[in-house]
């Protein structure tokens, strides 16, 4: 029996074929979300765009200028009971994932998965800046997780478009 269950809305303002499919993107939220939450029903946006959608949250947010790879916005409540608890939203710049792709030796589906993965880790509490650095502990779970769904997904029937 399932403990906790998770519904992901998926918005695609890239318009393009997903790097990965949305079963796997649903996949992954499930493995990282069970395993670092308490058990429970939890929903989650996670919203594919461009560089230029990217640099325009990261100048309002976090004042700086430029795209980034992956922005994390957590919702904070203190009354847990009401579900679906509603974990927050997750921006992935698939411009940026793409080009350091190959900086990082990775496909562009793994370095998308790379970074939802750590988009994840942020909306369950980990943070590698201020005053709760986690940095270490974060980036080792981040690999663990990534490892192991690359153990057992097959990307080529994981993407909605395999030549990218």
């Amino acid at each position: 029996m399932i403990k906790t269950q998770i519904t992901v809305n998926l918005v695609d303002e890239y318009h393009n074929n997903l790097l990965v499919t949305e079963e796997t993107i649903r996949t992954i939220a499930t493995l990282v979300i069970s395993r670092e939450l308490e058990d429970g029903f939890y929903s989650l946006s996670i919203i594919n765009c461009t560089d230029g959608r990217i640099q325009e949250l990261n100048k309002i947010y976090r004042d700086v200028d430029e795209p980034t790879d992956v922005l994390t916005f957590p919702m904070e409540y203190e009354d847990l009971d009401e579900e679906p608890f509603e974990l927050g939203d997750i921006f992935l710049s698939i411009d940026t994932i793409k080009r350091q792709a190959n900086k990082w030796e990775n496909t562009p589906q793994q370095e998308y998965i790379f970074m939802l993965i750590h988009g994840l880790l942020h909306i369950c509490g980990y943070e590698h800046e201020g005053p709760y650095n986690e940095e270490e502990e974060m980036f080792q779970k981040q690999r663990y997780y990534f490892d192991q769904i690359l153990n057992t997904i097959n990307l080529s029937e994981s993407t909605d478009n395999p030549s990218e």
